[in-house]
């Protein structure tokens, strides 16, 4: 896959000793090669390895540690390296691994006319997405573009406390406590951050939290050039937090993720502290702050607009679709994680469950709201069909309130934490009141739609029966 100018792109450089030589140690996204200092180094001692070839890497040693990689052939060949930062060296040829495996099956080509006209790029959109057509023979140079500013956005990071801090996390009282004085609690590197304005809650004119959720809650402050922003605080230690939102932030901003519902967000490894531990400085992500509507309110002030509610559930497919051509699920959609902006535009917000081709082989951190997700639904359930069922239950919810506003009174009931379906009714579809509803009055799309609804309750949630294309395409 690789050509000869593949070396020339280099992700992280560092001198090295490699056996009795000093060099110079290469990442490339493609290869780790070492070459031996001229002065300091033997000529036979240099190596260029495969990024595909590596099967695993450690840091081996105690006194005397080295960064090893397990290099497959005949008999698997051990590699030992002395670098200075072994874990940031680890953690780049890792996510370099995962980017490579990815591009390497999921090629990159102009979606086609088809496409095109079935699903409609967002404002300021690309038709780029991933696909798995290798007739295009433009195919490589798409791929390795949009792997190299992945990678690019990578290299920005420093990769520094990457472990996340052990022992109970600040509670929303003690993140109350750090907003008093954002100057003292903001990490040193964020002077932006530091001199900002902390804005109170007008519905509770006492505090600074805005919303609170499973995992943080959300601060609002104004920059000293005016700009709004949202302060996600983390409350609770889930696995491999800044990790996660490490190949997140990376994976996203390499495909130019601001043309699809998502919003540009920065991720801290040390962003806040708290007077409970001010020796420790835990993650914080930053957000524009968006004014927008959440989803059930917007659909309870709109019910009547059969036009809106159509469009509302057009948009809300076409969105899912344009995440999903780039392999990105998010994980938890629901009427909360929803937001219909100002200007109309749908915004997708929370992402802690989100997946994207870097984390291929982990585990959902959370499994989302019970009255969108697949019944069957486990934390070994996780990838890029993730968001199958939820589509689904949204688009088809939404499809049947254009057609039958009433429904919405009967079935919702004022409940946040659902459209008009419920953990209850995917549990039991045949005696599922909505769902005989939705079988029996609705339109020719939707009858069809709850068709495949309560044929996909009866397989895995990642089956791919229900993916958005193929919603569209009914």
């Amino acid at each position: 896959m690789a050509s000869n100018n593949d070396d020339s792109h280099y992700i992280l450089t560092e001198p090295a000793s490699f056996s009795k030589s000093r060099g110079i140690l290469i990442l490339t996204p493609f290869k780790v090669i070492f070459k031996p200092d001229p002065e300091n180094g033997k000529r036979q001692d240099s190596f260029e390895i495969k990024i595909e070839d590596i099967i695993n890497i450690t840091i081996e040693g105690k006194m005397m540690k080295r960064l090893c990689l397990i290099v497959k052939g005949i008999s698997p060949k051990t590699v030992l390296v002395k670098v200075t930062d072994m874990e940031s060296w680890k953690t780049h040829i890792e996510i370099t691994k995962k980017i490579l495996s990815h591009f390497s099956q999921s090629k990159i080509s102009q979606q086609t006319g088809k496409q095109k006209k079935k699903t409609e790029d967002p404002p300021g959109g690309s038709s780029q997405s991933l696909s798995k057509d290798k007739s295009n023979p433009s195919w490589y140079e798409a791929n390795r573009k949009i792997m190299e500013n992945v990678l690019n956005e990578l290299k920005k990071k420093k990769l520094t406390a990457l472990e996340d801090p052990q022992g109970s996390w600040p509670s929303g009282r003690d993140y109350e406590q750090s907003f008093q004085s954002l100057q003292h609690s903001i990490y040193k590197d964020l002077t932006e951050l530091q001199t900002a304005t902390p804005i109170k809650n007008p519905a509770s004119v006492n505090l600074y939290v805005h919303a609170t959720g499973n995992y943080g809650s959300i601060y609002k402050v104004r920059t000293v050039s005016g700009q709004l922003l949202a302060l996600k605080c983390f409350t609770k230690r889930t696995s491999h937090l800044n990790m996660r939102y490490l190949e997140l932030s990376s994976y996203l901003k390499g495909i130019n993720y601001a043309a699809y519902p998502l919003i540009k967000f920065d991720f801290y490894t040390k962003g806040i502290m708290a007077m409970k531990n001010p020796s420790v400085y835990y993650p914080l992500l930053t957000m524009e702050w968006i004014d927008g509507t959440p989803l059930n309110t917007f659909i309870n002030a709109n019910l009547k607009d059969h036009k809106m509610m159509k469009k509302l559930a057009k948009d809300f497919i076409n969105s899912v679709a344009q995440m999903h051509s780039f392999g990105i699920a998010h994980g938890d959609l629901s009427g909360d994680n929803i937001i219909i902006d100002k200007k109309g535009k749908m915004i997708f917000v929370d992402y802690d469950g989100m997946y994207v081709p870097l984390m291929e082989g982990q585990k959902a951190p959370e499994l989302g709201h019970s009255g969108f997700q697949h019944p069957a639904r486990k934390v070994d359930h996780y990838g890029p069909n993730l968001d199958n069922f939820s589509s689904i239950v949204i688009f088809l919810s939404l499809l049947a309130l254009a057609e039958k506003p009433d429904m919405w009174k009967e079935y919702n009931d004022e409940d946040p934490d659902c459209l008009i379906m419920r953990k209850e009714d995917f549990n039991d579809p045949d005696h599922s009141k909505v769902i005989r509803a939705l079988s029996t009055g609705g339109g020719r799309k939707v009858k069809k739609l709850t068709k495949l609804l309560i044929q996909s309750i009866s397989k895995d949630p990642l089956w791919e029966g229900t993916e958005p294309m193929k919603l569209i395409s009914l």
